[in-house]
């Protein structure tokens, strides 16, 4: 695999204007790339002046600039119409993507102004997700002279609820409607959702799941006598384990700094304990394996606090065994830092559900946890940087939006022989749930089926590199799926 290659999209797809922070300078140097090589792109100085530069970048270990130039109409970006060009030393090497011609026509010369308020396209957003608000919807925070609304999470979203103001070509015609597009999570569902609002009639036009489903199964599967009859959901408390619990109280972080730590795990490259490699051991200090920027404040660190959990700037791993998407446990160091301790040796007799007598729970989760670090690092030597939308808490000043590590749950209680990642733009974070396959006894788990978790990671990346980075790769022939194989 040639290191620029993962950086060269080859789909192209506008969803919701990426939160990356992208500085004015870089914007400009955009611009006068596009400008220079206007006669290759094909670019009038109408088009230029109806595009917004919404990514540039700098792919790591080369001289190869990328520009995601998305089409707009009077200031509103036109879905699904964006260019991503490469440029080496000021020429363009690659140009893919497009723009609808004629928009004025084909929007029938509509205004800009939306006569429905985000409020309410956000209402009826939950109207068409059967989502009951709590408390009355109140806007946080608004961009852009109102084109763009923040929500927060209102007491019914994992992630804060946001409103958009996008153009979406409809039906045959390509016909340019003004809508508002909501991004919500719903809690106690495993779908995060981009619901499309007429901006005029207060419609829904349609909504559009974020995550994506991997059914290895050919049977569909639930979990309500599975998790009830043969897992029970174990009391955190009174198992006297540590744990951040899931009324939002934590154990104590502790020192700041984590200089070593020791994990017990299915190692790398092996792909599960059935495969040729596969015998669980312990490894220290695995992020060595990534040098440099990949690995700055280590696995523990989110840039704030030095957690002795499975928890760090790249991932949060806990088990969600009662299927509610909040933390459950998150498994705890039996060392203090600096040096760090996640020892379990399991018994895979037993079900891996269990903490006793074998710590089979918290091994799964560890190498879970162990698993999305690699990955991470990985990717970020092949060009996944925080420049490049990846999922991390805290970027550092490299670019990117930040607060977006990956919520990672293992052992989910919503379904089984199946696993799902979560993708919404840079700046919300992605959400793996792996869930349990069933056997007669025990059952096996895919927190240890290395294989699924870098599928499942795989598809965040794709998504996240193509076009705007969140919901391009949606439909059944999609090439996220092979790409992540």
């Amino acid at each position: 695999m040639k290191k620029n290659l993962l950086l060269l999209p080859l789909l192209l797809c506008f969803v919701f204007v990426s939160r990356s922070q992208v500085t004015d300078i870089e914007k400009k140097l955009a611009h006068s790339l596009v400008q220079i090589n206007s006669p290759l792109t094909g670019l009038t100085p109408d088009d230029l002046n109806n595009s917004i530069v919404t990514n540039t970048y700098v792919i790591p270990g080369s001289n190869i600039r990328m520009v995601y130039l998305q089409q707009s109409y009077q200031g509103i970006p036109v879905y699904n119409q964006m260019q991503v060009l490469a440029f080496r030393e000021d020429k363009l090497v690659s140009n893919a993507g497009g723009r609808l011609k004629a928009v004025s026509e084909l929007s029938r010369n509509a205004n800009a102004t939306p006569a429905v308020s985000s409020v309410n396209a956000v209402q009826s957003s939950f109207n068409a997700l059967k989502i009951k608000p709590s408390q009355e919807m109140v806007a946080l925070k608004s961009f852009d002279n109102g084109k763009k609304v923040d929500f927060g999470k209102q007491q019914v979203s994992l992630e804060n609820i946001t409103a958009e103001l996008i153009w979406l070509p409809v039906g045959e015609s390509n016909e340019l409607k003004l809508v508002w597009q909501v991004f919500v999570a719903p809690r106690n569902d495993e779908d995060y959702w981009l619901v499309r609002v007429d901006a005029k009639s207060n419609s829904v036009i349609n909504k559009q799941s974020l995550t994506i489903k991997c059914n290895w199964d050919k049977e569909e599967h639930s979990m309500k006598d599975h998790v009830n009859k043969k897992h029970p959901v174990q009391n955190n408390v009174e198992n006297k384990i540590p744990v951040e619990l899931k009324d939002g109280s934590k154990t104590l972080a502790g020192p700041s700094v984590v200089n070593t730590a020791s994990y017990r795990v299915v190692k790398y490259p092996a792909e599960s304990p059935i495969h040729p490699g596969g015998t669980n051991v312990l490894v220290t200090d695995p992020w060595l394996m990534s040098p440099g920027n990949a690995t700055t404040l280590g696995w523990h660190n989110d840039g704030t606090t030095s957690y002795s959990t499975t928890r760090g700037n790249n991932v949060y791993a806990y088990e969600d065994r009662n299927a509610d998407n909040l933390p459950g446990i998150s498994e705890t160091s039996s060392t203090a830092q600096p040096s760090l301790t996640f020892d379990f040796v399991p018994n895979f007799s037993l079900e891996p559900i269990v903490r006793t007598p074998s710590p089979n729970q918290q091994f799964n989760t560890t190498n879970l946890f162990y698993w999305n670090n690699l990955l991470h690092d990985l990717s970020y030597i092949y060009g996944f940087t925080e420049s490049a939308r990846n999922f991390q808490n805290n970027n550092q000043g490299r670019g990117g939006a930040g607060a977006d590590y990956v919520l990672a749950e293992s052992q989910d209680g919503s379904g089984t022989n199946n696993a799902n990642f979560s993708t919404p733009s840079d700046g919300g974070r992605g959400r793996m749930q792996m869930y349990l396959w069933t056997a007669p006894t025990p059952d096996r788990d895919g927190d240890v089926d290395n294989g699924i978790i870098a599928h499942e990671y795989t598809h965040g990346i794709s998504n996240r590199l193509t076009g705007n980075g969140v919901s391009c790769l949606n439909n059944l022939e999609q090439m996220g799926e092979g790409w992540s194989d």
